[in-house]
């Protein structure tokens, strides 16, 4: 048998013979669907890199919008070096009291740039101090 030969066969639902595909038409069918599977699979695989980038890009503007709040106090402290200073405050507060400077100003954020980064701390009007600057 060639592969261009056709034939039939009996449907036993129908009661009808039917004509059955040469083989080469068979395989010429198998070869499209492989082939439209195979462009479907390359199409989904892109779409998903595209999501992933997408997803990369929603984490990156939440970080930068993070860093931006942290940057709209006035000084570049973000909010877990708030918390530590606002600590420190509240310990100092209890064996300090009093001894506000000019105008009530008793604390002075100090910001010194260096090679290696920026120091940074807190002073209070006594000469007590904290540093925070660990994570600018």
């Amino acid at each position: 048998m060639t592969p261009e030969t056709r034939y039939s066969t009996f449907d036993t639902e129908t009661g009808e013979f039917m004509e059955v595909l040469p083989m080469n038409e068979i395989a010429d069918m198998i070869k499209y669907k492989f082939e439209r599977e195979r462009e479907r699979n390359e199409s989904l695989l892109e779409r998903n890199e595209e999501l992933k980038n997408g997803i990369f890009k929603d984490r990156t503007i939440a970080q930068l919008n993070e860093q931006l709040e942290d940057f709209k106090r006035g000084f570049p402290i973000t909010a877990e070096q708030q918390e530590a200073i606002n600590r420190w405050v509240e310990q100092h507060e209890k064996v300090h009291k009093g001894g506000h400077g000019c105008s009530g100003g008793k604390y002075s954020y100090i910001f010194t740039p260096t090679g290696i980064g920026t120091f940074a701390s807190i002073k209070c009007t006594c000469g007590a101090s904290f540093d925070f600057s660990d994570d600018i």
